[in-house]
Parts: structure tokens; C-alpha cells; sequence
């Protein structure tokens, strides 16, 4: 269908044209017309021809000043221009306004049937070409999102940063050099400056991530990340490298009614912590500053140059990181390990990083105090570590040495760990591992070890740090979790797998365990 406009200010020429355009074209046509330059671009708003053919003579707004306005919301418009006479000197106008042809009255049928066969003809190409760009768009739609993912996982494990950065740049169409991190982290309530029921809702987000996104995106022209535990990790582009005092107050307000409206929108609590503006090559200081922001964070949204650190209160900030680095090395989580290494090392190079010796020493005093207060082992000495740290050079160096040991380190925590369990502790574990989905009970595990219950149960907890039946709790749910990716079985299907009877019993446990139902979580995954 092709959509045709016919402008001039003699009636008997419009039904002229009409009756050529319906006995050549009539099905492949919708036709308006108009006899003034206004009424033209009134009905060419909502009708939006794709041809239109246009006297230059009319009342009102002439015919040139009227392809004008058109083109401003109908950029594809083919014009064809009717005048009773040769007026050059409006050749050069239209040109440049993109009409494609010129028509003199009186003009012959045959003329009017070319014209508008070639207009037709473009009508087509264009339509062709808006397509391939529409289908491009919606591929480009499918991959930025990867591309920005990889970004912000470029940036916040620094593989292949360097390299990668002015790929990522030319992908993702970014000019700036500069700009700063912002980590927007989501939960039921904060209480102690952490958020509650963090895994829970981290399954919601899947269900709000693409609004998340489009709202972050009305305030902030940025990157965003994916969700990563209960955070959202963005970039926003900066042109200048220093941040002046009114465009940090503008951006905290900007973050302040984004986060408004993410919880209108989203029946969800969200705070952001927010770092400096940095170099591309150094956002992963941004994204530190944002980490420690957030961590610091009283009310819903704090900038890092809003928090004025002493050298001695940033130093006890390092001693409490260096706590809870050991803390997380004393439970044996690797993974939880290996992800804090990086922060932990950025606050070091950050707080040391003028005095390569002082970091350096400062890094091995820190794996020694794990070393002696964790495992106490020969897996590491203090020579070598001296040895070795002091032949390295660079942050990057410094980091897979840092991470390598510490893998060591934990392997080391956890053999201690399986030593310490005794042999009953040990066949209780696998008897539960291989059972989960029979009917197991303390007392007849207990006998199954030849201890009583009572004793055996503060033996179980003393050595695992579980109680019993939350350890079997455990196992089944991660058990179902597992079950739940096969969509083929039921609910009730997974519940009686794992040893439960009772369906509702069971989606009020997991609801208990993960935040969510069964149900919830399988739609999710």
C-alpha cells in the first residue's frame, strides 16, 4: 500500500489526479488531499504519505515552506513538485528539500503514471533498506547487552583490560576517556548498613532486571552490568576527568530520583554507593571507591568525595578489611576467597601504592598472619614468600601471585577442616549425601554411628557448625534446586525425590532457605 498526498488549490486538478492514480494504481493506493499549505501539513502529520505531490502556488504556506515542515516528521516523503509553469528559481529549493521531480501543467496521464511508478520504486527501496536497519537494530539489541556485560566483567577482574578497552569503547560507542562506577545494590531492608534477604531477591531480580535497566537509563546514559549477587555494577561516561563540586551534588540528586523511582516501580529497597570519575584505564579505582562508598553507606545514596578518610581512619578500614579477609579464609569459601582477593589488593595498591616496598611487605604480612592464625602449616615460609613477592613487578603480577597463594592457602584450610571431622561425623556426612531422599532422622543416624543421639548431635554440631537437621535441610534443598532444572518433573515430583511427602511443607521450606518458592525459582531460571 502506498499512502499519496495531493496538494493544489484547484479542485478539478485534485479529482484530475485521482482519477489517473485509482484507474492505474487504485488497489495499491490510499489518497488525501488538500487545497492549502496548512491543511497539507495537518493531514501529512497523522497520515504520513509516502508520496506526495505538491503545488508550489497554493494559498497560505506556499508549497515549498509546506515540504519543508513535512520533512521535519516526514523524513521519507518522495515530493513531486506541480506548477503551471517553469519557475526555475525554485530548482535549487527543492533540490535541496529532496524532490524528485518537477511537473508542469497542463500535465498528460502517461506523465503522471512514470512519475509515480519511479516514486513507487523508491517507496520500495526505502522500505527495503528501513528494514534491514530495523533487523540490525534488533540483532545490535541482542548483543549489546553481552558486550556490555563483558565490559563491566572486564573492569572488575581486569582480564585483558588494556587490551580489550578500545574495542569496548568502538562496540559500545563510547567517546568519553573518562568516567566513574556506580554500584546499585538491592533487598528487602537494611538494617546495620547491610541489606536482608540478599539471595531472595537476587532471584526477583531476574524478573526486574530489564525495567531496572530502562530506569537507570532515564537518568544516566551508561553501561550497565548484569546482576551479580544483590548489586548492579554501571558505568557512566564522563568528558572531564575532575568532577566539580555541582556536578557531584547533580549526580547524587540524579541518583537519588532514579532510586525514587526504582522504588515506585519496583517493590524493592536499592541504595548506590558511587566512585570518582577515573581514566578508562582506571575505572577499577572508581569501582573500588563505589565498593567502599556503598559499604559505608547510612542513607540510600553516598559519593566516595563525600567521605573524608583520614590516614588513620583509612587505616583502620584496611585492618578491618584485612579481618574480614581472614575471616572469609578461616571458613574455607574459596570462591567467596578468590572474589574479595582483587578488592582487598586494589585497598593495599590504593593505600600503599607510592611505597612498592611498604605494599609489597604489607601484602606478604598478610599472608603470613593467615598462614599462622589459620592453618599453620609449611605449605608457604616466610622466605620464599620474600623471595618471590620481591621479584615481581607490577599491580598485575602482584595479583596472580596474591590469588595463587591464597588458593593454596584455603586447599590448605580445608584439608584441616576434613581432618577434623570424626570418623562418625564423617559416615553421618555420606550416609545423608547418598540418603537425602529417605526418611533420616537423628536417632537413626545415631545408631547407624553407635552414639548416643544426644551426644552424637553437640559431636555433629561442635565439628560442622550445623546443627543436624539444618545439614540435612541443606543437602535436600540444594538437591531440589538441582531437580528443578528439568522442567519435565513436577513439583511434587522434585519433593518426593529429596524425602519430603508434603508439597507445601516443602515450598515453605525452600521459600525459608532461598527467598523464594520452587515455582519462583524455576520460572527464573
Amino acid at each position: 500500500m502506498y499512502k499519496i498526498l495531493l496538494v493544489d488549490d484547484e479542485g478539478i486538478v485534485i479529482e484530475s489526479l485521482k482519477m489517473i492514480i485509482q484507474k492505474h494504481f487504485n488497489e495499491v493506493c490510499a489518497i488525501e488531499s488538500a487545497k492549502t499549505g496548512r491543511i497539507a501539513i495537518e493531514i501529512a502529520e497523522h497520515f504520513r504519505p509516502d508520496i506526495a505531490l505538491m503545488d508550489i502556488q497554493i494559498p497560505g504556506i506556499n508549497g515549498m515552506d509546506a515540504i519543508e515542515e513535512i520533512k521535519k516528521f516526514s523524513p521519507y516523503t518522495y515530493f513531486v513538485v506541480i506548477t503551471a509553469f517553469d519557475q526555475f528559481h525554485y530548482a535549487k529549493r527543492a533540490i535541496d528539500l529532496g524532490v524528485i521531480e518537477f511537473l508542469t501543467k497542463p500535465f498528460n496521464s502517461n506523465k503522471i503514471v512514470d512519475i509515480l511508478g519511479k516514486a513507487m520504486k523508491r517507496v520500495d527501496q526505502q522500505r527495503h533498506v528501513r528494514e534491514i536497519e530495523l533487523k540490525n537494530k534488533e540483532k545490535l539489541e541482542a548483543v549489546v547487552p553481552v558486550i556490555e556485560n563483558g565490559f563491566i566483567h572486564s573492569i572488575l577482574f581486569q582480564e585483558d583490560y588494556d587490551n580489550q578497552l578500545n574495542n569496548f569503547k568502538e562496540l559500545l560507542d563510547i567517546e568519553a576517556n573518562n568516567g566513574y562506577i556506580m554500584i546499585i545494590e538491592f533487598g528487602d531492608e537494611i538494617k546495620e548498613k547491610n541489606m536482608t534477604n540478599p539471595t531472595g531477591v537476587t532471584v526477583k531480580a531476574q524478573k526486574f532486571y530489564e525495567e531496572l535497566k530502562e530506569i537507570i537509563k532515564e537518568f544516566f546514559s551508561c553501561v550497565i552490568g548484569p546482576i551479580m549477587a544483590n548489586k548492579v555494577v554501571v558505568f557512566v561516561p564522563e568528558l572531564d576527568l575532575e568532577n566539580e563540586y555541582n556536578e557531584r551534588v547533580k549526580i547524587i540528586q540524579y541518583t537519588r530520583d532514579m532510586l525514587n523511582k526504582l522504588k515506585t516501580r519496583i517493590d524493592v529497597r536499592f541504595r548506590a554507593g558511587i566512585g570518582s570519575v577515573q581514566s578508562m584505564e582506571k575505572l577499577f579505582i572508581s569501582y573500588k571507591e563505589a565498593v567502599r562508598a556503598l559499604r559505608s553507606l547510612e542513607g540510600s545514596v553516598v559519593h566516595i568525595n563525600d567521605l573524608v578518610l583520614s590516614h588513620h581512619s583509612k587505616q583502620n578500614y584496611i585492618t578491618e578489611l584485612e579481618n574480614h579477609f581472614l575471616t572469609l579464609v578461616q571458613k574455607g569459601n574459596s570462591t567467596a576467597v578468590l572474589a574479595e582477593a582483587n578488592h582487598f589488593l586494589g585497598e593495599l595498591i590504593d593505600f600503599y601504592g607510592a611505597n612498592e616496598v611498604v605494599l609489597k611487605v604489607k601484602l606478604l604480612e598478610t599472608i603470613i598472619l593467615i598462614k599462622r592464625q589459620v592453618v599453620d602449616t609449611t605449605y608457604y615460609t616466610e622466605e620464599e614468600g620474600l623471595e618471590r613477592i620481591f621479584q615481581l613487578q607490577g599491580d598485575e603480577a602482584l595479583s596472580g601471585w596474591f590469588q595463587e597463594t591464597l588458593s593454596g592457602l584455603v586447599k590448605q584450610v580445608q584439608a584441616v577442616k576434613e581432618e577434623c571431622y570424626s570418623e562418625s561425623v564423617s559416615t553421618a556426612k555420606q550416609y545423608i549425601d547418598e540418603h537425602f531422599n529417605q526418611d533420616i532422622s537423628l536417632d537413626g543416624v545415631s545408631r547407624l554411628v553407635n552414639i548416643s543421639a544426644y551426644y552424637f548431635s553437640k559431636v555433629f554440631k561442635d565439628e560442622t557448625g550445623e546443627n543436624f537437621i539444618d545439614y540435612v535441610t541443606q543437602v535436600r534443598i540444594e538437591k531440589a534446586k538441582q531437580l528443578l532444572m528439568i522442567k519435565e518433573m513436577s513439583i511434587k515430583e522434585v519433593c518426593v525425590a529429596i524425602g519430603y511427602k508434603d508439597p507445601n511443607y516443602f515450598s515453605r521450606l525452600f521459600k525459608k532457605q532461598i527467598g523464594v518458592t520452587p515455582t519462583e525459582y524455576r520460572e527464573e531460571l
